[in-house]
């Protein structure tokens, strides 16, 4: 605590005349008995002030300064000089400040030679050894010593320190307010985007995470600017938010606000999320806003990506007359999206290609100049904002057209960008596909309807023979019994894609399937026979359980790019032994169900559950989704029944009611042999022709120790039968 006999001289040169202070017990100096200045408030202000009062002792002078400083107390008397210039002058200035000089800066100085003999000392009291006073020489700025100390840490704050902040509303950073003060430290303290803005015309100071989104153009000359110069091209959008909170004091925030900003020299599409709070001065009043922010943009425009690629699918025509008809509900799908600035479709009939369709402006020479090279080289190209994409015809080979998506001006043009329009243009391609071949499909199927009876019947024969191609014989492993039934349609437009399948895998479990295609035609059938290669190939080769089987075939239907076509609702069973239920005789039915109806399960005791778990989603919907598996342990006797929905479903009937008849109708089928369940379902489910085909296995576990060789013995309990009527 400095005592009341230090003292500091303060020469002012407008003045011509030295004021003695005395640092009294509270940290206080003390000019005169009856004036005292706080040591924590600055003693130089823009007005003139007098040090003490008009009355004060003799050799009391009134001190005017823009040094903007601070007297702090030590333990030592200074005698300093404090550079004066007149009320309401500033002080010259040589251009750009340097940095303030720091107590420490100064206490560094040479401490040998007869300037360290004549630096006053507590035990001179100020004086020099030959008498009198000699100034200490002090910098006026080196009040802005918290300025340094605010702005160490923060590369956007070092650079702060050369800003002309004295040629600036806010002054010298030695004059800013406390209140200032502390939001600058807390601005320049965090990583997190923080921007605030002081003073009438809301001067801009910002710290590291803001300059990421200023873009290096705006940062060049940000700080220390007005905002509403910084933020011209959006200050009709932010403007009145940073009044309303000067107005009213209270806070204001904004989710994904849609902002135009030019950061990068163009026009850029952005999105901020953000809190705008007042900030007030020493004597409570609003003087500026505190900006915490945190751009949203990436989030915003990946989730509209991915809307607009879900409504695209959902638009696509599944038939195919002409190029011009195809495009026009995806060109009106795509005229809604903000990534896409012009589509257009190209006809290459003719020998050169002719635009058909398009939304957007006119094609550019770019475009023309690609779309040339595209149709001589039939390959894709993805340049510069431009995807330009050859259509196949899967049929007759060759290209059927031309796409063209150009990319959004107010967006980068990055490598996310690139794969998202060319996503787009491969789900309009695979579309096409599947449109050409279903109308090949169609033609097919409506000139042989326009045939004779008999030409209709071979169609049949052909389709059924394509179905029990793949429907092979049921496997025979140890210990159970396996019997399958298909039953086709009565009507011959109801031809489908019902399946079954049984094999046995390398490690000794045995999978069965059971599966439905969407659809009820050729088509139908064909998909089926790919589908239930796909899952049969997979399933053997692999050994996995039914879930990742089921995964690796979604990725497959993807991979091999099999078109809307393949969806399909199936359910895969596993049946496993582990050593332990060797010895008990028991086995794990492991199972996973994509969108299918659930199993029955008869037991031993002619119980019948119906094994309802989670449905997943059916396959060909979610490619990448993960799949889910339930077990059940199963004990001789116990009878496990897959099938498809044209055993339950009847028109007008409800679902769950139908799966309880057929519950009711596997009752006491336990005491029978395994073809009395085949039968008792049929009869009791199907009294007459069905209107949708059927698939239908039965698994008994049993007493076998070796797999069946006979088939003819009709009377043996481990036959395996597959009958398809």
């Amino acid at each position: 605590m400095p005592s009341s006999g230090q003292v500091c001289t303060a020469r002012c040169d407008s003045a011509s005349s030295s004021t003695t202070l005395v640092p009294c017990g509270s940290k206080r100096w003390d000019t005169s008995p009856s004036g005292v200045i706080p040591a924590s408030r600055t003693i130089a202000s823009r007005q003139r002030r007098t040090v003490g009062s008009s009355s004060s002792s003799a050799g009391s002078a009134p001190v005017t300064s823009n040094t903007w400083t601070r007297l702090r107390c030590t333990s030592t008397p200074l005698s300093m000089s404090v550079l004066s210039a007149g009320a309401g002058e500033r002080p010259r200035s040589g251009g750009r400040r340097r940095a303030a000089h720091t107590l420490a800066d100064l206490r560094r100085r040479p401490t040998g030679g007869p300037a360290a003999r004549d630096r006053p000392s507590a035990r001179t009291g100020g004086r020099r050894p030959g008498g009198g006073r000699r100034p200490f020489a002090y910098d006026a700025r080196m009040d802005a010593e918290w300025f340094v100390d605010a702005t160490a840490q923060c590369a956007v704050g070092r650079q702060a320190r050369e800003v002309a902040w004295e040629r600036t509303p806010l002054g010298p950073p030695g004059e800013w307010p406390e209140a200032l003060r502390h939001a600058v430290h807390l601005c320049f303290s965090t990583q997190f985007p923080v921007m605030l803005v002081w003073g009438p015309d809301l001067t801009l100071i910002y710290n590291d995470g803001y300059e990421e989104m200023l873009g290096t153009a705006k940062h060049a000359g940000a700080l220390g600017a007005p905002a509403a110069e910084v933020w011209a091209e959006i200050w009709d959008e932010v403007g009145p938010l940073f009044d309303e909170v000067l107005r009213t004091g209270r806070a204001s925030s904004d989710r994904d606000l849609p902002l135009v900003m030019n950061r990068s020299g163009y026009d850029e599409e952005t999105f901020f999320t953000f809190s705008y709070s007042p900030l007030r001065d020493d004597d409570g009043r609003i003087a500026g806003v505190l900006d915490i922010s945190t751009e949203t943009t990436l989030a915003v425009v990946n989730q509209r990506r991915l809307a607009m690629l879900g409504e695209l699918q959902g638009a696509l025509p599944t038939t195919f007359t002409d190029l011009a008809t195809f495009g026009r509900p995806v060109l009106d799908v795509l005229a809604g999206s903000p990534d896409v600035a012009r589509a257009a479709f190209y006809d290459v009939r003719g020998g050169r290609p002719r635009e058909v369709g398009s939304v957007g402006p006119g094609p550019s020479a770019a475009e023309t100049r690609l779309v040339e090279r595209v149709f001589r080289t039939r390959q894709r190209i993805v340049s510069q904002g431009l995807v330009v994409k050859p259509l196949r015809d899967a049929l007759r080979g060759g290209v059927a057209g031309i796409l063209v998506l150009r990319a959004s001006p107010m967006r980068p043009w990055d490598r996310d960008y690139a794969r998202y329009l060319a996503g787009l243009a491969a789900t309009v391609g695979a579309a096409l596909r599947d449109a050409v071949r279903l109308r090949t499909t169609m033609d097919a199927l409506r000139l042989r309807a326009e045939r004779s009876e008999e030409q209709t019947a071979q169609m049949r024969e052909v389709a059924l023979a394509l179905q029990q191609a793949v429907l092979t014989e049921p496997p025979e492993p140890d210990h159970l019994q396996v019997s399958v039934h298909y039953q086709p349609a009565a009507l011959d437009r109801d031809i489908g894609g019902d399946w079954y399948d049984g094999f046995v895998t390398p490690d000794g479990a045995t999978t069965l399937v059971v599966g439905d295609v969407v659809g009820h035609d050729l088509a139908a059938a064909v998909m089926m026979g790919q589908l239930r290669g796909l899952v049969r190939a997979i399933g053997y080769d692999s050994g996995e359980s039914p879930a990742r089987v089921l995964e690796r075939v979604d990725a497959a239907v993807q991979g091999l790019a099999l078109g809307s076509g393949a969806i399909a609702t199936l359910v895969v069973a596993r049946i496993e032994q582990t050593a332990e239920q060797v010895r008990r005789g028991t086995r794990t039915v492991r199972w996973t169900s994509a969108g299918h109806l659930p199993p029955m399960l008869v037991r031993a005791d002619g119980r019948v559950d119906t094994l309802t778990r989670r449905n997943d989603l059916p396959l060909g919907l979610s490619p990448g989704t993960a799949r889910t598996e339930h077990t059940v342990e199963v004990y001789p006797g116990d009878t496990l029944v897959l099938y498809t929905d044209g055993l339950v479903e009847r028109r007008g009937h409800n679902l769950r009611d139908d799966l309880a008849d057929l519950a009711r109708a596997l009752e006491g089928t336990h005491r029978g042999p395994i073809e009395e369940v085949v039968e008792a379902a049929l009869t009791r489910m199907l009294p007459g022709p069905g209107e949708d085909d059927v698939a239908l296995v039965v698994l008994r576990t049993g007493p076998q120790d070796v797999p069946v060789t006979d088939h003819a013995d009709a009377d043996a309990s481990t036959e395996h039968r597959a009958a398809v009527v």
